[in-house]
């Protein structure tokens, strides 16, 4: 996660560090037994897309204008929604 902005595009990068080890890897078949490594990096590329797709679609969090990733940035125009003493009677 220290590397992904979310937990979808960390399980994408997962899937496709799956799908590189089944694409080094050829079918085999042995007698009727057939082993079809391809179909399974398919499958993971396929995973893949599907959560890199949805974690691109995840709205990061913020707090009046200003992103939680970056909250002392200083680069957001507006002020924020909580301000010292609001609740003060």
């Amino acid at each position: 996660m220290t590397q992904e902005q979310n937990v979808l595009l960390a399980a994408a990068s997962c899937a496709r560090a799956v799908v590189a080890k089944f694409s080094r890897e050829s079918d085999k078949e042995v007698g009727e037994l057939k082993v079809t490594l391809s179909q399974r990096a398919k499958a993971f590329r396929d995973l893949a897309d599907s959560l890199q797709a949805r974690g691109q679609s995840i709205i990061p969090p913020t707090t009046g204008g200003t992103a939680l990733a970056a909250p002392y940035s200083g680069t957001s125009g507006t002020s924020g929604t909580f301000s010292r003493g609001m609740m003060s009677r």
